[in-house]
């Protein structure tokens, strides 16, 4: 019984150890440097202030993070639901003169924070706000 029971708990661990990199079904791997920061935006993407977390890029695949809603993505509206196309981006309306773009790295918003600016209020709700 001791064998069998540590034959589960070895491949449980095996198959739980390689749940990080995961295949996206194409050509392209998902996760390839295994981060725990998959799919949290990216500034290549216009969600995010920072580069992706794998040199390759593979953390932040478009059509894996919108298919799979991670909120970066969602969010911020790259993901076109009414295509079947789910790496399309949409084009945001261009702003004249400044534009602040706020993030959040967990995705739930800046719970009642506010930045304050000329005496207007800004805030982010999700994982990503923008205003011009």
């Amino acid at each position: 019984m001791k064998k069998i029971t540590f034959f589960l708990f070895s491949l449980f661990c095996v198959v739980s150890l390689s749940v990080n990199a995961q295949d996206d079904g194409g050509d392209v791997a998902v996760n390839t440097c295994e981060t725990s920061y998959l799919c949290d935006g990216s500034v290549e993407f216009g969600n995010a202030s920072w580069p992706a977390d794998c040199s390759d890029g593979s953390d932040e695949i478009l059509s894996y993070c919108c298919d799979n809603g991670f909120f970066a993505y969602v969010d911020a509206g790259l993901c076109d639901d009414d295509s079947d196309d789910s790496t399309a981006v949409i084009d945001p309306v261009p702003c004249e003169g400044v534009e602040l773009l706020m993030s959040d790295s967990y995705g739930d918003g800046w719970n009642g924070a506010v930045l304050t600016i000329n005496g207007v209020d800004y805030t982010v709700d999700g994982s990503s706000a923008s205003a011009c």
